[in-house]
């Protein structure tokens, strides 16, 4: 039998098995054979967050609250722009953001670039390939957006799903 030495190892097992350090064995070696298990007890969960602002400003999505035992993953979303020509939103780019669990670090999915002065519509939707883990209790974000004239309607649509092992 082989010893485990880590001690961040054997505390995930007391912690994820819920031992009791007073009344259970905690475990301290494998068997003989090591043998591959998985999971199934995770459960998963479908989200939708979106929102809308025909405001000056960040548009600001806030994405589903979880527990240190979730893991929240976007696995598409919809960014749009409509403004028509007296809007004076200065020309540049409308940002999409978010942040990945990994980096725990904004990136900019999306760019949108503005006309000042000018009708624009302008959608971007991606159903992405591979989820993308963000980081817990975080938000995406469309950016910069101020004007002071004119109508400007920005959208925000994100779609994934929650993973918990509770």
């Amino acid at each position: 039998m082989a010893r485990i030495n880590r001690s961040d190892i054997i505390q995930k097992a007391i912690n994820d098995l819920a031992l009791s350090t007073t009344a259970d064995a905690i475990p301290t070696e494998t068997s003989d054979k090591v043998v591959l298990t998985y999971d199934l007890n995770k459960k998963f969960s479908n989200f939708i967050a979106d929102s809308s602002k025909s405001t000056t400003g960040t548009l600001t999505v806030n994405l589903p609250t979880t527990d240190s035992k979730s893991d929240v993953y976007v696995t598409g979303f919809d960014v749009s722009i409509i403004k028509d020509s007296t809007c004076d939103l200065a020309t540049g780019n409308q940002f999409f953001t978010l942040v990945p669990d990994a980096q725990g670090i904004a990136k900019t999915l999306v760019q949108i670039p503005g006309i000042a002065l000018t009708a624009q519509d302008a959608h971007v939707h991606a159903d992405l390939t591979y989820p993308i883990k963000v980081k817990a209790n975080s938000s995406v974000t469309l950016t910069p957006g101020t004007f002071t004239v004119g109508v400007c309607v920005r959208g925000v649509t994100v779609i994934g799903f929650i993973t918990s092992s509770n």
